[in-house]
């Protein structure tokens, strides 16, 4: 999934469009009262589905990890200030093996 948030949302927009339909056209049919208790029991399920169906697919801001659960480096960390000078070394020694 590109985009979990939008398309999650558009799942529970469509779970809750088919139950309201279900309802309205009596297919499961419900005095009133239970119309609105069982409508919100099933709507609050589905968002808390969503809600945490969502957490899983995106990172939090404040522990970012990647898709193997590697925590993912800030600048200014050290491990990426190590990375980088191993690649600059690296690059420069390709550099020197390149030259004629």
């Amino acid at each position: 999934m590109n985009t979990p948030v939008r398309d999650i949302e558009l799942i529970k927009v469509l779970a809750n469009a088919i139950v309201v339909w279900f309802v309205v056209m009596e297919i499961v049919p419900l005095t009133s009262v239970q119309q609105a208790a069982t409508l919100t029991m099933i709507m609050s399920v589905i968002n808390v589905a969503g809600a945490w169906w969502q957490s899983r697919e995106t990172t939090a801001l404040a522990n970012p990890r990647d898709t193997d659960g590697v925590p993912l480096s800030r600048p200014g960390d050290k491990p990426a200030i190590k990375q980088l000078e191993a690649i600059q070394s690296e690059a420069i020694e390709m550099n020197k093996g390149s030259q004629p």
